[in-house]
């Protein structure tokens, strides 16, 4: 998480507003999801889809000073927010506002994620396979799960980097 807040005193601060700002000036043309929300005492807020959630297309999005400003499509006129933070997370595509105008709100913004296809194997059989070149330098690896029942086949290919993610993964479980 990416977080930039008013006043702060960490050297991080510009540099993470500098990347905040050419996000948002980025989703020009963009389809988003706009989600308000109270903060709730205890500060656990609930994301689930709400009746006063939108999603539009955005337009004439800018930074000027610290303002986030933007058009919806169709309207005339242009809006603004003035955050007094913000917290970005790149790998959703998505940041959180809190307006320095109503200290108990927070906005999220974000690109909509596609859907995905989601399929179940029960207890697939595994096979690993590491790609080499023709120096015997590893490229790679292969994990295949084979659905014996569906006899449906998932090939995941990872580079070192993937693999390591995966053995985090599996190790936390």
């Amino acid at each position: 998480m990416i977080t930039w807040q008013f006043g702060s005193e960490s050297p991080e601060n510009l540099k993470n507003f500098t990347t905040i700002a050419t996000w948002w000036k980025a989703l020009q043309t963009q389809t988003v999801q706009w989600k308000q929300r109270l903060i709730p005492e205890n500060g656990e807020i609930d994301w689930s889809p709400q009746k006063y959630d939108e999603t539009f297309v955005l337009f004439e999005a800018d930074v000027r000073g610290i303002t986030l400003y933007w058009r919806k499509e169709g309207a005339d006129e242009v809006s603004g927010i003035t955050p007094s933070k913000l917290e970005f997370a790149p790998a959703l595509q998505r940041v959180y506002a809190y307006p320095e105008s109503q200290s108990r709100l927070v906005i999220c913004i974000e690109i909509p994620e596609p859907i995905h296809q989601t399929f179940t194997m029960e207890n697939p059989g595994w096979l690993s396979e590491k790609k080499v070149d023709g120096s015997g330098n590893v490229t790679g690896y292969l994990l295949v799960a084979r659905d014996h029942v569906s006899h449906a086949e998932l090939k995941i290919k990872l580079d070192l980097e993937n693999l390591e993610h995966l053995r985090q993964a599996i190790s936390d479980l």
